[in-house]
């Protein structure tokens, strides 16, 4: 059976309107609309690197690195305005091949490439998909196995255009498909509080775990978990 990705997008924007998610994806934007400087590709760097859990902290000057290797690329290339086609042909192996950051003995450390492209992705108002791999796994659910970066991008683009969507309204379907799945809601609630909220919904003991059958046999009037009960209903048809 088709997924009706219009149901999907409905019911994504119902669960993440008041989220984490959808706080900080604004918080970021907010630091894209100032000059294209160092500093403050820095800083840009810094705070998604921070919240999205890529790890590059932990590689030394790494953020001095990228923020000039994305000054290059920006003087080079129209990154502000990319197409896939574009991005294939221009940019993907010049980035998959660029080394950031370094280890405490000199050593290079390895590439930026999903970091890079969440920046991308901001630099282009959302127009521009994340290399993710909880998208890439979800991806591969429906396309079958994706061998490159390349492959995903392309396997991104014809999902869009099939389904008359946007990167970022696909993006958002397939990350939340497989946070569900995984049962990770971090980034879906926007507080401690309301997670503590949704676990005394759920009738769930501090030793107990979460499981999809509990959150679907639950009755409950609260809206947050009902939209995660119709999510799971929608994909569990498909998967």
């Amino acid at each position: 059976m088709k997924r009706d990705y219009k149901k999907l997008l409905k019911l994504s924007d119902n669960i993440l309107k008041q989220s984490s998610y959808a706080y900080f994806k604004e918080l970021i934007r907010a630091h894209f609309k100032w000059d294209n400087n160092k500093e403050n590709i820095m800083n840009r760097l810094i705070i998604i690197d921070s919240l999205y859990s890529t790890n590059l902290s932990k590689r030394l000057y790494w953020f001095d690195d990228l923020a000039e290797f994305i000054i290059s690329i920006e003087s080079e290339y129209h990154i502000d305005w990319l197409t896939i086609d574009y991005f294939i042909n221009e940019l993907i192996d010049k980035i998959s091949n660029r080394k950031i950051g370094i280890k405490i003995n000199w050593e290079e450390w390895g590439i930026a490439f999903s970091l890079i492209t969440k920046y991308l992705y901001f630099r282009n108002n959302f127009d521009f998909p994340i290399y993710d791999s909880l998208v890439k796994d979800e991806l591969a659910l429906i396309k079958g196995e994706i061998k490159s970066k390349k492959d995903y991008f392309i396997c991104l683009e014809g999902l869009k255009n099939e389904n008359n969507l946007s990167f970022d309204e696909l993006d958002k379907i397939l990350w939340l498909s497989w946070k569900l799945k995984k049962l990770s809601f971090s980034w879906l609630l926007n507080s401690k509080n309301e997670y503590k909220l949704f676990i005394k919904n759920l009738w769930l003991k501090k030793d107990e775990v979460i499981t999809v059958e509990r959150i679907l046999q639950k009755s409950s009037e609260n809206q947050f978990i009902i939209n995660v009960q119709d999510f799971f209903k929608l994909i569990n048809q498909y998967d």
